[in-house]
């Protein structure tokens, strides 16, 4: 337990990097429970890639919403590329004008079959049609087809309420919805993104790591002095030390 206590480090928030965009009203909402409970229920995970700079996995908003709260200090946990599985998030969402919209996007190739080149999502509608949608300038580089992926997810972002759907689960939609499926990424692939200052959409790219720290409730005080409460911080990680529990067996999380 001490090796997994000792992952987590105390940084600031201009050393981290996001490799994805943010959603406002889940920035909202997140601010505003982090504001009512006082604490910080789980810390956003972390790769180091030098001795400045740290690659956010998961947790922006969570890291957004501290940044907002005048936080000094961000609590993350540090992982290895070797404990860290990249999927995505597919989505599942009502067909509202933004279908429309999308069918005359001018960065995209619709096809009802898969093409010798990666495509950017694919489409499953309640009558059981499919399409595969291409970036126009056939180029199968990330950074190449980050305009379309922005545009596909701008569309629909927030004019509706999409459902998260995790990567290798199909969900068959009803009358009136969308199954949008994105492919999975690499790690390299979002360090070339975070190297070149872009952003991947946000929601569609899921980071799975086995040991992740959860319900630690990090007061905001210790984030938010000017001076690091360092007695607190260490009776805090003795506190947890002695208090985790290993979890073998899948769960379920109610994150609403």
């Amino acid at each position: 337990m001490n090796s997994v206590i000792s992952s987590l480090a105390l940084i600031s928030a201009e050393q981290i990097y996001f490799h994805e965009s943010h959603e406002n009203e889940r920035l909202g909402k997140i601010c505003k429970s982090i504001t009512e409970e006082g604490y910080l229920s789980n810390p956003p995970i972390a790769l180091k890639l030098s001795n400045e700079k740290y690659l956010l996995l998961d947790g922006a908003h969570r890291l957004m919403a501290l940044k907002a709260l005048d936080c000094k200090r961000i609590v993350v946990q540090l992982v290895e590329e070797k404990d860290v599985f990249l999927s995505a998030w597919n989505h599942l969402l009502p067909q509202d004008t933004w279908w429309e919209e999308l069918q005359q996007c001018p960065y995209l190739h619709w096809s009802t079959e898969p093409l010798d080149r990666n495509w950017l999502a694919h489409v499953v509608l309640p009558s059981g049609e499919t399409y595969y949608l291409y970036s126009t300038n056939e180029s199968d580089e990330l950074l190449d087809q980050l305009t379309a992926w922005h545009h596909i997810v701008g569309l629909y972002q927030h004019k509706c309420h999409v459902r998260r759907i995790p990567n290798g689960s199909y969900v068959q939609p009803r009358d009136g919805e969308v199954f949008i499926c994105y492919p999975q990424y690499t790690l390299d692939g979002l360090k070339r993104v975070v190297e070149s200052n872009r952003l991947m959409p946000a929601g569609i790219t899921r980071c799975i790591v086995e040991g992740r720290l959860l319900n630690l409730r990090i007061p905001l005080e210790i984030l938010q002095s000017e001076q690091l409460p360092v007695e607190k911080w260490q009776t805090l990680r003795n506190k947890w030390m002695n208090s985790l529990r290993f979890y073998t067996e899948p769960v379920y999380v109610c994150e609403a």
